[in-house]
């Protein structure tokens, strides 16, 4: 079984791309890409908003977080909709919640054509502070991205599940 922080590792690929395509179509900001880093859990953000969507397939499952600051959400958020919030509400919320679903729609739409077909569960946001992220058994892998409205860290944590053959 390949977990997150090995023969999976490569397909975080798929989601910064989509990432930073989405930012710079919805907000109109340069995106500009910070080096991966792999983690074991746990992992402890200093992030106070995080979304998180659930990838199953057949021979992928797991989870992918995108996680900010407030004020980077309530920047993304006041991009997307065209008006400056100035606290994170069920707007702000909302908006942070279907760009993330959009980073992932499109990230998954790369992992079919990379031979993982999944499913995306809907986006779930978590807020507070000092995440603290456990996945049993799974590496996690981290990735930056910058742009004028602040930073954001995909977080990502696959794994193939058990007994699964791999395509001639």
């Amino acid at each position: 079984m390949a977990d997150g922080s090995q023969g999976l590792s490569g397909l975080i690929g798929a989601f910064i791309t989509a990432a930073a395509r989405v930012l710079a179509m919805e907000t109109g900001s340069e995106v500009s890409l910070g080096q991966s880093v792999q983690y074991q859990a746990p992992l402890r953000s200093p992030d106070e908003v995080a979304v998180l969507v659930g990838i199953s397939g057949l021979r992928l499952k797991g989870v992918v977080l995108y996680a900010m600051s407030e004020v980077t959400a309530l920047n993304l958020a006041s991009a997307m909709i065209g008006e400056v919030l100035t606290e994170f509400n069920a707007l702000a919320e909302s908006a942070v919640s279907e760009l993330a679903n959009v980073f992932a729609g499109n990230a998954s739409v790369e992992l079919e054509r990379k031979g993982y077909p999944c499913r995306l569960s809907p986006p779930s946001v978590i807020s507070g502070e000092g995440l603290l992220i456990t996945l049993a058994e799974v590496g996690l892998i981290r990735s930056k991205l910058s742009t004028q409205h602040g930073e954001l860290s995909i977080i990502l944590a696959l794994r193939e599940p058990a007994n699964v053959s791999q395509p001639a």
